[in-house]
């Protein structure tokens, strides 16, 4: 029966597949008990055609119950338990619930990972799913990154011809199409569906589906002929191959529907979303997202064809009043190609998202000043579209206006998306410069929708903060730059050098950034903790690295080679790692058999005019700090801050954060080196420089 009621479910006859695995589950409920692991599994099987369903809530309710079971009586490191958590996720990111998904994912991979190993189908598996989420929360560099790493791997483990490595490049190509690159997207989906149809066939759903990817990327790019013709030879395969009542044959007409919609075949893509939206009213329920979103777009249609009576629906019985088509409908923000500045939407019945905008221009001078607030309200054109038409020669404008004596650039914007329902967070999104990734808001405010439509406000808060260029407390001259002095200052110099070179003038991070964070040493029982180590996959040996080996790393990371951990050190650099530890072993022995010191010469110091060495010797403290790096080094100079009165000092104390975070380092690496010198040859005063480094301890003592 079991099986039977799955064989249902494939075929998308989900009401009666759902009726069977309930009568299946109620059985083994009776025979074998609610903790039995058939039991268990069958309501997993249960929650997973709810899911199908659209029975979102439902279906994580289960899931949960599932989840624990499987915890309490396998425990928490059991495969059928991480799977339960996987599938629980999956639901999750269903829901719109994405942070929570994310969260979740992330412990999946990272316990796959501990149990499996990395090269393990399960693990690649999870990365996958991951970099699905990431995508969907608008992380597009962190989910496409991941995603080329599975890819890698998928090629590597089971070759290029693989049916899971062909859909590997095919979520990769999605996820790049989502970025904005279509022509790379194109290329890429042209190879899977070129693969898929040599290996599976042309009448494969993997193929069509592949085929009808291909086809949306190209609507993507304007080519609205091939993509409708392709795109029609979709559904008419998937009409002959599934019949014309499965859920992905109706996806197929509605996106077949919007092609010719953009042709400007209006009538003929009307009626078949009709067609779309009767059948998922018959066979998913009123309810459903997939019937929500076919009614919303059939209601849009009809409104652009200027049938407004019959886009508002028919009359409601109950109320002997038009109840408005779109009102328990998902909204839309509507597009600068749809939108008509003379067009005042009904306050009682909208047919479209609106939301308000405040935002506020801020100064960068010392201290951070607010020089205007502005509200913008009832706005229903797109964020994104409201930015290029209008937003932005306001805040130009205003800029211009209020500092126009100053020369100033943007260096961050941040933006707070919220409702006012207490049960949603906000979501909170920073951007450097004006550089503002519009598409993660928009799908924030449309995941939102429904909200809208039961009345709550939606809200954005908009940061512009800009710098006064001018009040940036220049190095001071000292008749020319001094030499790095010893190891440490070496290799700071080292980094400066990086950083200049790589410098991104559009505000992207450079690849000696990401490589340093992977080999910063932060291992308890490691000797170079808060230096660079190289940990060894097999011995578990650290190994420190000087600054010749970091360039050799940085400089395989920017030939677009993956460096996202230890285990991608390629054996060239190992064996270079080896070599030069072995050289340092015979040179320390060489040093021994002829009695030299063997202590380190003393840091923290500074000669000063009069010749005298002031510093602090290196206090052997375990500083704590709770926060993340960069975090905590933003904190730790606004407390700084806060101690003194002097605008001199201020900035000498902000200028010693803008060295350290410009170079990556964190504070228990600063306090551990105690270099002076490299602060003061940057133009730090001696005394704010001892105080930066000095008051580390005492501001975490603070934080415990």
């Amino acid at each position: 029966m079991n099986n039977l009621a799955n064989t249902l479910s494939d075929q998308g006859k989900l009401d009666e597949a759902v009726s069977m695995k309930k009568e299946v589950l109620e059985k083994r409920q009776r025979i074998l008990g609610d903790e039995h692991p058939d039991t268990i599994r069958a309501m997993n099987n249960l929650a997973n055609t709810l899911s199908d369903q659209g029975k979102l809530d439902e279906a994580v309710s289960m899931k949960k119950e599932v989840l624990e079971k499987m915890q309490r009586i396998l425990r928490n490191e059991h495969p059928a338990t991480i799977t339960a958590m996987s599938n629980l996720a999956t639901t999750l990111s269903g829901q719109g619930k994405l942070d929570e998904a994310a969260s979740m994912m992330r412990e999946v991979l990272e316990k796959r990972q501990w149990i499996l190993g990395d090269e393990h189908p399960d693990t690649i598996s999870a990365m996958n799913n991951l970099a699905n989420t990431l995508s969907d929360q608008g992380k597009l560099d962190e989910a496409v990154s991941m995603k080329k790493e599975v890819l890698e791997k998928m090629q590597r483990i089971l070759g290029n011809e693989h049916p899971d490595t062909i859909l590997a490049m095919n979520n990769l190509a999605t996820t790049l199409g989502n970025q904005g690159k279509l022509d790379e997207a194109v290329s890429m989906k042209k190879e899977v569906l070129e693969k898929m149809q040599r290996i599976l066939g042309d009448e494969h759903p993997d193929t069509i589906t592949a085929m009808n990817n291909l086809a949306a990327t190209l609507s993507g790019q304007g080519k609205l002929d091939e993509a409708a013709s392709m795109k029609k030879e979709v559904l008419e395969k998937m009409q002959r191959i599934l019949g014309n009542e499965h859920p992905a044959t109706i996806t197929a007409m509605s996106n077949l529907a919007t092609t010719l919609s953009g042709q400007g075949k209006l009538d003929e893509a009307a009626s078949m979303k009709k067609e779309v939206l009767e059948k998922r009213q018959r066979i998913l329920g009123d309810e459903h997202p997939d019937t929500i979103r076919a009614m919303n777009n059939l209601a849009a249609m009809l409104r652009d064809q200027g049938k407004l009576d019959e886009a508002i629906g028919p009359p409601d019985v109950s109320t002997t009043k038009k109840q408005p088509f779109l009102k328990r409908v998902t909204g839309k923000l509507q597009k600068l190609s749809s939108w008509d500045s003379d067009f005042e939407d009904d306050e009682t019945d909208p047919t479209c998202i609106h939301y308000n905008i405040e935002w506020k221009l801020q100064l960068k001078k010392g201290r951070l000043s607010k020089l205007t607030e502005i509200t913008e309200e009832d706005l229903t054109l797109a964020p994104s579209a409201y930015w290029d038409r209008f937003l932005s020669a306001k805040l130009a404008k205003m800029v211009a206006s209020k500092v126009p004596s100053l020369e100033h650039k943007p260096v961050k914007t941040t933006v707070v998306i919220s409702v006012d329902k207490r049960s949603e967070r906000n979501l909170q999104k920073q951007f450097l410069g004006l550089n503002i990734q519009w598409k993660a808001i928009e799908d924030k405010i449309q995941s939102w929708s429904l909200l809208f439509c039961e009345g709550h406000k939606l809200r954005l808060d908009i940061s512009f903060i800009y710098k006064a260029t001018d009040q940036v407390v220049q190095p001071a001259n000292t008749g020319g730059r001094q030499s790095p002095r010893g190891a440490t200052g070496r290799q700071f110099a080292a980094r400066d050098r990086l950083l200049a070179e790589q410098e991104d003038t559009s505000g992207s991070r450079p690849v000696c950034n990401d490589v340093y964070e992977v080999f910063h040493c932060t291992g308890v029982p490691c000797v170079n903790a808060g230096f660079y180590c190289w940990r060894d996959p097999v011995s578990k040996k650290h190994f420190k690295l000087d600054s010749s080996l970091l360039n050799k790393l940085v400089d395989y990371a920017e030939e677009g080679r993956l460096m996202r951990n230890h285990d991608h050190v390629p054996e060239t650099i190992r064996e270079r790692i080896f070599r030069q530890d072995q050289e340092n072993l015979e040179r320390k022995q060489l040093k021994r058999s002829h009695g030299e010191a063997q202590q380190d010469p003393p840091t923290g110091t500074h000669v000063t005019a009069a010749g005298s060495r002031v510093g602090f010797s290196r206090r052997a403290v375990d500083i704590v700090i709770p926060l993340p790096i960069d975090r905590a080094g933003i904190a730790y100079c606004e407390w700084l801050c806060g101690r003194v009165e002097s605008d001199y000092w201020e900035a000498g104390f902000r200028q010693a954060h803008r060295i350290t975070m410009e170079a990556c380092f964190d504070l228990k690496y600063v306090y551990q080196v105690q270099d002076i010198a490299f602060f003061t040859d940057k133009g730090v005063a001696l005394g704010i420089a001892l105080s930066y480094i000095g008051d580390i301890p005492v501001w975490a003592d603070t934080l415990k």
